[in-house]
């Protein structure tokens, strides 16, 4: 994904679009799978440390972005394509305190007690904790970049049950130019309790919001038989292979002679199915 993420942004870049050439990501998982991912892809990214042995945190880092001096000579320098910021919202496990400084460690310097982790565990006080340091910062910085002009939000394997997110999101859906695409668990077998189905049935009329979940009759083998069972959504409003195909890039040549780098983007898509 984040390969595919990356390779995106590049054919953007040919064609001069470099508004798209940053990728944020957001994440309230712990673990270190996107930093991973990042370097092993070879791309590069910022999740708000400076560099150095003693690594702080700053959400200033976020505003900051690498120069490219490959080709020192071109009229103008380019920055660093594809750049992705990654924002940990509920913090990590490789960060510490200490000396009311926030920063990061070492794989073989992990905390080593709850007095010096940095992260937001799952209990009811987590809205309360993300008006603390630093996850005030990295909730403004999600603020905001939700509220760029004509934004578009892909969540996966995230629930909605986090209210103090999913709130921002349904903020971010009363503008017209804000587009969710959400892939989550189909609403018909969620807990009728619970935040996910009360974000549902909120966002249900708007227009710009679109859910891909499994459907019905593939989630019912999966459960014990029941006659009586009634599916309310039988086909997902969009399902995957439609999202699939709506988003996949044609990349074809105006002109067999023109290489494969100079090809433009062009849509032979006659519509959605």
């Amino acid at each position: 994904m984040i390969q595919g993420l990356g390779k995106s942004r590049q054919i953007l870049a040919r064609q001069q679009k470099t508004v798209f050439d940053i990728v944020n990501l957001f994440t309230t998982n712990y673990d270190l799978f996107h930093e991973r991912a990042l370097e092993r892809s070879r791309y590069s990214y910022t999740d708000g440390f400076s560099n150095g042995i003693n690594n702080k945190f700053s959400d200033r880092e976020f505003h900051r972005r690498p120069i490219d001096l490959e080709d020192r000579f071109k009229d103008k320098l380019q920055p660093v394509n594809p750049f992705f910021r990654l924002l940990k919202l509920h913090g990590s496990i490789n960060w510490i305190k200490r000396d009311n400084q926030i920063m990061r460690t070492t794989n073989d310097t992990f905390p080593q007690n709850a007095n010096d982790e940095v992260l937001i565990s799952p209990t009811s006080s987590k809205f309360a904790l993300t008006q603390n340091d630093p996850y005030s910062d990295l909730f403004r910085e999600f603020v905001n970049i939700l509220a760029v002009p004509n934004s578009v939000l892909f969540t996966s394997a995230f629930s909605f049950n986090d209210s103090h997110i999913a709130n921002l999101v349904e903020e971010a859906l009363d503008r017209s130019d804000f587009t969710l695409y959400a892939f989550v668990e189909n609403p018909e077998f969620a807990d009728k309790k619970s935040n996910f189905v009360r974000f549902i049935n909120s966002i249900s009329t708007s227009p710009n919001a679109f859910l891909i979940y499994p459907n019905c009759e593939r989630d019912k083998k999966t459960k014990e038989k029941d006659d009586t069972t009634k599916c309310k959504w039988k086909n997902p409003p969009l399902k995957f292979e439609d999202f699939a195909y709506f988003m996949q890039p044609d990349i074809i040549a105006k002109d067999s002679s023109i290489s494969p780098d100079d090809n433009e983007i062009v849509s032979t898509k006659e519509g959605p199915k």
